[in-house]
Protein backbone atom coordinates (compact mmCIF):
# COMPACT_ATOMS: atom_id res chain seq x y z
CA UNK A 1 0.00 0.00 0.00
CA UNK A 2 2.73 2.25 0.84
CA UNK A 3 4.18 2.09 -2.59
CA UNK A 4 1.37 2.50 -4.03
CA UNK A 5 1.02 5.99 -2.31
CA UNK A 6 4.69 6.91 -3.14
CA UNK A 7 4.33 6.27 -6.97
CA UNK A 8 0.43 7.47 -7.17
CA UNK A 9 -0.17 3.92 -8.89
CA UNK A 10 -3.72 3.60 -9.13
CA UNK A 11 -4.43 6.48 -6.64
CA UNK A 12 -3.02 10.06 -5.74
CA UNK A 13 0.75 10.48 -4.87
CA UNK A 14 0.63 11.01 -0.81
CA UNK A 15 4.00 10.44 0.97
CA UNK A 16 2.50 11.04 4.59
CA UNK A 17 0.06 8.01 3.70
CA UNK A 18 2.95 6.41 2.17
CA UNK A 19 5.23 7.05 5.32
CA UNK A 20 2.16 5.21 7.52
CA UNK A 21 2.14 2.23 5.31
CA UNK A 22 6.15 1.79 4.99
CA UNK A 23 6.70 2.43 8.84
CA UNK A 24 3.82 -0.86 9.77
CA UNK A 25 5.51 -2.38 6.38
CA UNK A 26 9.28 -2.20 8.61
CA UNK A 27 7.36 -2.65 11.70
CA UNK A 28 6.93 -6.33 10.06
CA UNK A 29 10.54 -6.79 8.95
CA UNK A 30 9.84 -5.75 5.45
CA UNK A 31 13.34 -4.45 4.19
CA UNK A 32 12.06 -3.34 1.25
CA UNK A 33 10.10 -0.78 3.14
CA UNK A 34 12.39 0.16 5.10
CA UNK A 35 14.57 1.82 1.92
CA UNK A 36 11.77 4.04 1.09
CA UNK A 37 11.33 5.13 4.23
CA UNK A 38 14.48 6.30 4.05
CA UNK A 39 13.78 8.20 0.83
CA UNK A 40 10.88 10.12 2.45
CA UNK A 41 11.69 12.94 5.93
CA UNK A 42 9.71 15.01 7.83
CA UNK A 43 10.20 18.42 7.62
CA UNK A 44 8.70 21.76 8.92
CA UNK A 45 7.75 25.09 6.60
CA UNK A 46 6.74 28.34 7.89
CA UNK A 47 4.27 29.83 5.52
CA UNK A 48 2.37 33.12 6.69
CA UNK A 49 4.34 32.43 9.94
CA UNK A 50 2.12 29.12 10.47
CA UNK A 51 4.67 26.11 10.96
CA UNK A 52 3.39 23.11 8.29
CA UNK A 53 4.68 19.71 8.98
CA UNK A 54 4.82 17.47 5.70
CA UNK A 55 6.88 14.46 4.48
CA UNK A 56 8.51 14.70 1.54
CA UNK A 57 11.14 13.28 -0.56
CA UNK A 58 14.89 13.94 0.59
CA UNK A 59 15.49 14.74 -2.79
CA UNK A 60 13.09 17.39 -2.89
CA UNK A 61 13.99 19.46 0.42
CA UNK A 62 15.58 22.29 -1.60
CA UNK A 63 12.64 22.44 -3.60
CA UNK A 64 10.03 22.94 -1.31
CA UNK A 65 11.51 25.46 0.99
CA UNK A 66 12.41 27.65 -1.63
CA UNK A 67 8.70 27.55 -2.49
CA UNK A 68 7.64 28.59 0.71
CA UNK A 69 10.10 31.39 0.84
CA UNK A 70 8.88 32.65 -2.66
CA UNK A 71 5.17 32.27 -1.25
CA UNK A 72 5.97 34.25 1.85
CA UNK A 73 7.91 36.96 -0.21
CA UNK A 74 5.52 37.29 -2.55
CA UNK A 75 2.12 37.41 -0.13
CA UNK A 76 4.35 40.37 1.66
CA UNK A 77 5.11 42.30 -1.49
CA UNK A 78 0.89 42.01 -1.59
CA UNK A 79 0.50 42.91 1.89
CA UNK A 80 3.08 45.98 1.35
CA UNK A 81 1.01 47.34 -1.24
CA UNK A 82 -2.25 46.51 -0.64
CA UNK A 83 -2.51 47.06 3.18
CA UNK A 84 -6.77 47.58 3.51
CA UNK A 85 -7.57 44.82 1.26
CA UNK A 86 -7.74 41.89 3.86
CA UNK A 87 -5.69 39.11 4.52
CA UNK A 88 -7.80 37.01 2.23
CA UNK A 89 -7.57 39.12 -0.63
CA UNK A 90 -3.85 39.64 -0.55
CA UNK A 91 -3.99 35.53 -0.43
CA UNK A 92 -6.49 35.12 -3.33
CA UNK A 93 -3.68 37.75 -5.51
CA UNK A 94 -0.88 35.79 -4.58
CA UNK A 95 -2.43 32.57 -5.57
CA UNK A 96 -3.53 34.43 -9.27
CA UNK A 97 -0.06 35.49 -9.42
CA UNK A 98 1.51 32.06 -9.11
CA UNK A 99 -1.82 30.49 -11.34
CA UNK A 100 -0.79 33.55 -13.81
CA UNK A 101 2.86 32.31 -13.97
CA UNK A 102 1.96 28.55 -14.56
CA UNK A 103 0.14 29.57 -17.31
CA UNK A 104 2.54 31.70 -19.10
CA UNK A 105 5.46 28.88 -18.05
CA UNK A 106 3.34 26.06 -19.82
CA UNK A 107 2.49 28.01 -23.22
CA UNK A 108 5.91 28.98 -23.46
CA UNK A 109 6.86 25.46 -23.24
CA UNK A 110 4.12 24.14 -25.04
CA UNK A 111 6.03 21.35 -27.70
CA UNK A 112 2.76 20.59 -29.76
CA UNK A 113 3.19 22.99 -32.24
CA UNK A 114 6.96 21.92 -32.88
CA UNK A 115 5.80 18.13 -32.78
CA UNK A 116 3.42 18.93 -35.11
CA UNK A 117 5.48 20.54 -37.50
CA UNK A 118 8.50 18.22 -37.15
CA UNK A 119 6.07 15.49 -38.21
CA UNK A 120 4.99 17.13 -41.23
CA UNK A 121 8.58 17.61 -41.55
CA UNK A 122 8.72 14.04 -41.37
CA UNK A 123 5.99 12.86 -43.94
CA UNK A 124 7.31 15.18 -46.41
CA UNK A 125 10.57 13.81 -46.14
CA UNK A 126 9.21 10.55 -46.33
CA UNK A 127 7.35 11.27 -49.77
CA UNK A 128 10.50 12.98 -50.90
CA UNK A 129 12.81 10.31 -50.64
CA UNK A 130 10.07 6.96 -52.24
CA UNK A 131 9.76 9.74 -55.00
CA UNK A 132 13.60 9.49 -55.52
CA UNK A 133 13.68 5.76 -54.94
CA UNK A 134 10.81 5.21 -57.62
CA UNK A 135 13.11 7.26 -60.44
Amino acid sequence: MGLAYYDGNGISKNYSKAYYWFQKAVGQGNNDAQIYLGNLMKIHVLIDSVRYPMIIKRTDEFQYREAAKLLNERLNVYRESYQDIGAIKQWAMTAYDFAFEAVTYKAKNDTKPYKDKLEELGKQLDEYLNQESDV
